[in-house]
């Protein structure tokens, strides 16, 4: 199972990148905070055993008033290829801690934390697909990312999971 990690400061600022490695402690991009998005890029092709640096952005979320029509704010995350946008929104009244739904063609996602500073679960159609630890400190959060590859959702959005979620705790 593919795994990511990197240390995610208490602000995320611009001009500051955060380095994400694998689970062979190489550096495979960077998460930044770049005009009024937060992008991830790839310094490599993330399954490549190539040392050519590429970086190409890969993935960005914004935050959206009526995106697409849809009423309130959300959070949408737009993947550069293949190109695709998932708007996701906090699910009111659900027996979890916190429930974020999106959907991608006919694919639920679903963010879920069952219980309060607990870790993070992304399921697809009701499958647990990755796990997503938050470990806090005074300095940030250590963040780690255990996931399954598939073929409806890339690397880059679990990578980005962690500041879905923040940003729909904090701005909304």
């Amino acid at each position: 199972m593919p795994s990511f990690h990197f240390q995610k400061p208490l602000v995320l600022r611009k001009g500051n990148p955060i380095e994400v490695k694998n689970e062979n402690e190489e550096i495979i991009g960077t998460i930044e905070k770049i005009s009024s998005r937060i992008a991830f890029q790839n310094n490599q092709p993330l399954y490549s055993y190539s040392t050519d640096e590429t970086k190409q952005e890969s993935a960005t979320l914004t935050i959206e008033i009526g995106w697409l029509g849809e009423d309130g704010s959300s959070v949408v995350y737009h993947n550069t290829e293949p190109n695709f946008d998932i708007s996701l929104k906090e699910i009111a009244g659900s027996d979890h801690s916190l429930h974020i739904r999106g959907l991608k063609e006919d694919h639920r996602i679903d963010i879920i934390q069952p219980e309060p500073k607990r870790f993070l679960k992304v399921l697809l159609d009701h499958t647990d697909i990755c796990h997503i630890a938050i470990n806090r400190s005074l300095s940030g959060s250590a963040v780690s990312i255990e996931y399954q590859e598939n073929e409806q959702l890339p690397p880059a959005f679990f990578l980005l999971t962690a500041f879905i979620v923040r940003l729909i705790k904090e701005e909304f």
